[in-house]
């Protein structure tokens, strides 16, 4: 019999044991690692990062190669010298590279096969040939790109956006926490005002059921009975609508966790609100990761203008090339030719070259130094507003703390006077329509709290993007 009854306890205590609590820290992992969105911002960061390098391809080394057959049968002048057709093998492979400086550089090695068919085998001895050469080249612009001016702008262009990119998916990646951080803040809240609701109800129910005893006893008139009877269905009313809330939140709570359900297996550490209640506004710094995207994209903006600006100068090329030239009627001694100086072949020169059309080069060039313009004002305001932004939000949450600590002393003080009246009304010296005025002047009071609390979590975590 003993031991029944000790199953018995147990399993009731097992009934009444508390689930589990889930503090912000976890729930925070848990949407790290079930939120899409935040899992999405994360990749974006990472492949912005890896994508920078692409500034870097613009003096990567590049392998070049070709490869041409060609059959001439076009009419010549001299049948017997140039033959009625010409066969040719080309090819051609090679590595270029630009540098910082605006220098080109290209080294190859060429291979061409020439059958000229028809010619006089008098006149012309070898009409079948091999020719090979190794060849080195060099161009350095003078106006446009010189020293690299217009390739460090690309580079540049590529990098701050790809950084700005980064900064800006981190951004977005630590909303979606502080999103979150803020949903657990109301919820607490919403579990709170429940709390508060249901107490108002449990008085309600009590001050009804003492009235109702009174009028059946004809000690009260009827009219504080019907008082009674539609506070009651008022704090009815007011539960629920609670209980409605809380489950709209649970509802957003278990969606940034990927969950889809109604409710959660975990009760809310109450006391994680406190440190919104108890932050310094003052310890802030107005360049969040939002500003530095910008300012990243205001730089590359500048770049993007400044190479643009480059394009629109004459240009200027100087260029220069040393080949080693092998020709013989065997491969073999043509390639081994090639790579010797006894036929060398070398080349000097200049390039220019300019745009016409001075009028439409004028309105381009005014239009990228205008564009300029432009992306320094719109920085400027973004800046602005996250200033104002910040100092608005610490008035807000500095104003808001004032209110909550006089609300909570205004709370104690209806609390006091309630219980007071309730005491004096027993005694009969008091209304039923008294305490109920003093009971919803006690209630407004704890659902202002609430709100103010509600406030302040949420400025709180609006204030947290500047931390």
């Amino acid at each position: 019999m003993k031991i029944l009854l000790l199953l018995a306890l147990g399993l009731a205590g097992n009934s009444f044991a508390k689930n589990e609590v889930i503090t912000l820290s976890n729930y925070l992992d848990k949407v790290q690692v079930k939120n899409d969105n935040y899992n999405s911002y994360l990749e974006k960061k990472k492949a912005s990062k890896l994508l920078g390098a692409e500034g870097e391809l613009l003096y990567s080394t590049q392998l070049e190669a070709s490869a041409n057959y060609s059959d001439d049968r076009r009419p010549t002048t001299s049948a017997a010298f140039q033959g009625n057709q010409t066969r040719s093998d080309l090819a051609r492979i090679g590595l270029s590279k630009s540098t910082s400086t605006g220098t080109d550089l290209k080294l190859s090695y060429n291979y061409s096969k020439t059958n000229i068919i028809g010619a006089d085998s008098n006149l012309v001895p070898e009409d079948q040939f091999v020719e090979n050469f190794t060849r080195l080249e060099l161009s350095q612009s003078l106006l446009r790109n010189a020293f690299g001016r217009e390739i460090q702008s690309k580079e540049k262009v590529i990098k701050l956006n790809r950084v700005s990119a980064e900064l800006r998916a981190g951004y977005n990646a630590r909303l979606v926490l502080l999103d979150a951080q803020n949903l657990y803040y109301q919820l607490v809240v919403s579990k709170a005002s429940i709390d508060i609701q249901k107490e108002s109800l449990d008085r309600s129910k009590e001050i009804n059921s003492w009235t109702k005893r009174r009028y059946n006893k004809k000690l009260t008139d009827k009219t504080d009975y019907l008082q009674s009877i539609a506070a009651l269905s008022q704090r009815e009313l007011d539960y629920r609508i609670a209980q409605d809330e809380f489950s709209r939140l649970v509802l957003l709570f278990n969606s940034l966790q990927g969950v889809e359900s109604s409710s959660i297996p975990y009760d809310l550490d109450m006391s994680e609100i406190e440190v919104a209640l108890n932050f310094d506004a003052n310890s802030l710094n107005s360049e969040t990761d939002k500003l530095k995207a910008e300012q990243a994209l205001y730089d590359s903006d500048l770049e993007a203008q400044s190479g643009n600006l480059e394009t629109l100068k004459p240009d200027l090329k100087f260029s220069l090339s040393a080949s080693m030239y092998g020709r013989n009627t065997e491969a073999s001694e043509a390639f081994d030719d090639s790579f010797t100086t006894d036929r060398p072949v070398y080349a000097i020169g200049l390039s220019f070259t300019m745009p016409l059309d001075f009028s439409s080069t004028k309105k381009a060039r005014n239009g990228y130094k205008a564009q300029k313009l432009v992306s320094a004002y719109r920085y400027k305001r973004i800046k602005f507003e996250e200033e104002v932004n910040m100092r608005n939000l610490r008035r807000q949450y500095s104003e808001l703390k004032s209110q909550y600590l006089l609300v909570s002393n205004l709370e104690k003080a209806q609390k006091n006077k309630l219980q007071n009246e309730i005491k004096i009304q027993k005694r009969g010296r008091s209304t039923t329509f008294q305490v109920l005025n003093f009971e919803q002047e006690y209630l407004s009071t704890q659902m202002r709290k609430m709100q103010l609390k509600s406030n302040i979590a949420k400025i709180y975590t609006d204030l947290l993007v500047f931390k």
